[in-house]
């Protein structure tokens, strides 16, 4: 691309209509402007820079720089350098990841449309438009030229002086994208190298990022911030890095308004260093920035020019207490640490005496001990009474004769034959239990029916048994009588016989 714009260049200037280029210094102030731009959230974002003479430009350094929500400059500055602006010929930028085949410069996907911003053309040191849409007012007050009165949104915003849509040169108007935008309106200045040359010396790393915020005390008036970083951070390191406190309750497109209460950390930190893992504690007395104490939901911002590093938002918060970063989130603290590592304390520390109220968070008086217990008594854990202590007392012995029942603890007299009366008549002792019991007679049963073991039914079984075996005899006897009582005569008349020989 850069060969064809050279050939286009030669064509130009040895063409009939030749151009002769001007310096910058000479260009009228709205000769070369943003003409347009567009921020796409899902591509083909580009900005548009045109030559509305009818003469080339030549130019030592052409910037654009962007700027977020607070108006503060970012890092990500498009550079095109030296270079011819070609007459009446656009200039386009594209976003990094924009379809555009054919482009001059790109910028960075990092920088997107918030509720605010701006961007800012300058040319050889001299800014030569701008545009803003956080406020039309700190557009004018920042960079002395036109602004967006309304909120920015997905569109193609087109200045007026390029395609006569509005009259005043400082309004942009938005406007269906372009199929196709205008390109190859710069071309670059071929350098030679020269080995005399002096490099532009480096600038000092900015380590903003390695910071964070640590404590807030809005009673003792100071802000904590902890350097995260492994190396020592010098006040070189943090020129750009900002302090910033909310200004005001009210919020411009939901972002609070960090535009008055700000401190340089660099100016703050002075000849000081930081250490590595180390803490700042600024001092709000010692600055010009404000803390308020009785508000809710006041934000602070760690950022620099290009990026918002940190941020938090306090509340009012009860004396001898300060909100602290852990590793779950933003706590209060009854145990400040300014200058050293947080410590969570839950509760207020109480005096001798006193313990906390866990349902109030307030300290109330201990108890007063109970009085201690009369000699050979102790305190019921269970009841908190006295009680008497159990005293273990020896069992007399027993009388001679005597024993003691081990079943009862009874003393019990020692039984001896002489002690047994004699048992009375028709009556005997039993052996085996010393009793006396009634004799039995020969014919009659000495002992009742026992069952046997194993089985209750056995005696129901024997009577049944019996029963029958009675009935079956009857029956027997019964029946076969003729013949009984005729073998019964004749047995008889045998035993006379017999006794007669």
């Amino acid at each position: 691309m850069k060969k064809l714009m050279l050939v286009v260049l030669g064509v130009m200037m040895m063409s009939s209509v030749f151009v002769r280029p001007v310096g910058a210094e000479n260009i009228p102030a709205d000769q070369v402007f943003i003409a347009g731009f567009r921020f796409a959230p899902l591509g083909d974002s580009f900005i548009e820079i045109y030559n509305s003479a009818p003469n080339n430009v030549e130019v030592d350094d052409l910037k654009v720089f962007f700027y977020n929500s607070s108006l503060s400059q970012r890092a990500d500055t498009v550079r095109l350098g030296g270079g011819t602006i070609l007459a009446e010929s656009s200039i386009l930028i594209k976003e990094e990841t924009s379809s555009f085949a054919e482009f001059d410069a790109t910028y960075k996907k990092a920088w997107t449309v918030a509720s605010g911003g701006a961007i800012r053309l300058e040319i050889d040191g001299l800014t030569r438009s701008a545009i803003c849409w956080k406020n039309a007012n700190d557009c004018v007050d920042s960079f002395q030229t036109g602004s967006l009165a309304s909120s920015l949104t997905d569109g193609y915003w087109v200045n007026g002086r390029l395609n006569d849509i509005v009259t005043s040169p400082e309004t942009y108007t938005k406007q269906s994208p372009p199929l196709v935008v205008g390109h190859g309106g710069f071309v670059p200045r071929e350098t030679e190298d020269d080995d005399e040359t002096e490099p532009e010396p480096e600038l000092p790393p900015q380590y903003c990022r390695y910071l964070r915020l640590s404590e807030v005390s809005t009673t003792e008036q100071w802000i904590e911030i902890y350097n995260s970083a492994a190396q020592a951070i010098s006040p070189e390191n943090l020129a750009d890095c900002v302090l910033a406190v909310q200004y005001g309750d009210k919020l411009t497109d939901g972002r609070p308004n960090y535009s008055r209460y700000r401190l340089n950390l660099g100016g703050y930190v002075g000849m000081a260093t930081l250490a590595p893992y180390s803490y700042l504690v600024v001092d709000i007395a010692r600055t010009e920035i404000s803390l308020p104490k009785n508000v809710r939901d006041r934000g602070i911002l760690l950022h620099d020019a290009t990026t918002d590093y940190d941020e938090m938002r306090y509340s009012s918060t009860k004396a001898d207490t300060t909100l602290a970063f852990f590793a779950d989130g933003w706590q209060v603290t009854f145990a400040p640490t300014p200058g050293a590592e947080n410590i969570f304390q839950r509760w207020q520390t109480c005096e001798a005496g006193k313990h906390i109220n866990e349902a109030t968070g307030n300290c109330v008086k201990d108890a007063e001990p109970p009085a201690e217990c009369a000699e050979g008594q102790f305190r019921n854990p269970a009841t908190g009474r006295c009680k008497k202590l159990a005293v273990e007392t020896a069992l007399a012995e027993c009388a001679e004769g005597q024993f003691r029942n081990p079943a009862t603890n009874r003393c019990k007299k020692i039984a001896s034959e002489d002690d047994l009366v004699p048992c009375a008549e028709g009556w005997e002792r039993n052996p085996e239990t010393n009793r006396c019991r009634k004799v039995v007679a020969a014919d009659e049963a000495r002992f009742g029916v026992e069952p046997v073991a194993g089985s209750s039914d056995n005696g129901v079984w024997m009577a049944v048994g019996g029963a029958g075996a009675a009935a079956v005899v009857g029956l027997i006897a019964w029946q076969f009588h003729p013949e009984i009582a005729r073998f019964a005569r004749q047995v008889a008349a045998h035993c006379r016989r017999r006794g007669g020989v």
